[in-house]
C-alpha cells in the first residue's frame, strides 16, 4: 500500500492522512485446450498459445518429459516421439501481477508411415525376359527420411526372392506373394505392404535356315 498526506480546505493546519491500498492481481492463466491429442511430425505447428498472460512479464516454460516433447521460450513445441507430456507455463511476476501457471497435456501418437511395395501394382514378368523387377520400400510419410529400414520376404522361393534392395530374382515360373515391412519404432507404426508375382513360361520360336528342302531318291539327304 502507499500513504500520503492531503491538505483539506484553507486551514493549513489541518492536515488529513489518506491511505491508498493497490491489490496485485493474479492472472487468469489458461489454454485454449486442457488435453490436446496429436500424431507424431519433425514440423509441428500446434503448439497452443497461452491466454491471460499479463504484457511485460517473465514467462518460464517446461517440458515434465524432454524425450518426449521439447519447449522453447515462446512456447513452441518440438515432439520427439510418441508419448504424454506436460507444457507447462509460469510467471513468477512483478510488483503488479502475482505469480501464476497453467498448463496441458499433449499426448503423441505414432505416425503411420505409408508404405508401398513398388509403386503397388502386381507384378507380371515372363520367363528371361531380360527385365529387373523391384518391390523397393517408398513412404507417403516424408518424416520417415531414412529412419526405418525395410524388411523384403517372398512367400515362395522357389519361385522368386527378394535382396535387401527389394530387387526380384526370378527362380521359376509360378505365382508368389512378395512382401516390404517396417518395424515399429518410438515416432512410426509398424507397416506391411503386399505384391503379387506372377512369373509365366517362356515361349521358344524354333525356326530353320531354309522353309523348304528339296530332294530325291536317286542321292543322299543330308
Amino acid at each position: 500500500h502507499v500513504e500520503g498526506q492531503a491538505v483539506v480546505g484553507n486551514n493549513m493546519e489541518k492536515v488529513v492522512t489518506i491511505t491508498i491500498t493497490a491489490r496485485i492481481i493474479t492472472p487468469d492463466l489458461h489454454f485454449a485446450n486442457a488435453q490436446q491429442s496429436i500424431i507424431y511430425t519433425k514440423n509441428f505447428t500446434r503448439s497452443q498459445a497461452i491466454r491471460g498472460m499479463p504484457d511485460n512479464v517473465e514467462q518460464i516454460w517446461s517440458s515434465s518429459d524432454n524425450s518426449v516433447a521439447t519447449v522453447d521460450n515462446n512456447g513452441k513445441v518440438t515432439l520427439i516421439k510418441s508419448g504424454e507430456v506436460k507444457i507447462t507455463v509460469y510467471t513468477p511476476g512483478n510488483a503488479q501481477y502475482n505469480p501464476a501457471k497453467a498448463s496441458y497435456v499433449l499426448t503423441i501418437d505414432k505416425a503411420d508411415p505409408k508404405l508401398q511395395a513398388g509403386d503397388g501394382n502386381p507384378i507380371t514378368a515372363t520367363w528371361a525376359d531380360g527385365k529387373s523387377y523391384s518391390i523397393a520400400a517408398t513412404f507417403g510419410n516424408a518424416d520417415v527420411g531414412s529412419s526405418l529400414t525395410p524388411v523384403y520376404t517372398s512367400q515362395n522361393t522357389g519361385i522368386v526372392t527378394v535382396n535387401g534392395s527389394g530387387t526380384l530374382n526370378a527362380i521359376k515360373p509360378g505365382r508368389s506373394t512378395v512382401s516390404v515391412s517396417t518395424r515399429e519404432t518410438d515416432q512410426f507404426k509398424a507397416a506391411s505392404a503386399d505384391v503379387l508375382y506372377l512369373l509365366n513360361k517362356s515361349t521358344v520360336n524354333i525356326s530353320f535356315d531354309v522353309t523348304e528342302v528339296k530332294t530325291t531318291d536317286e542321292k543322299t539327304f543330308t
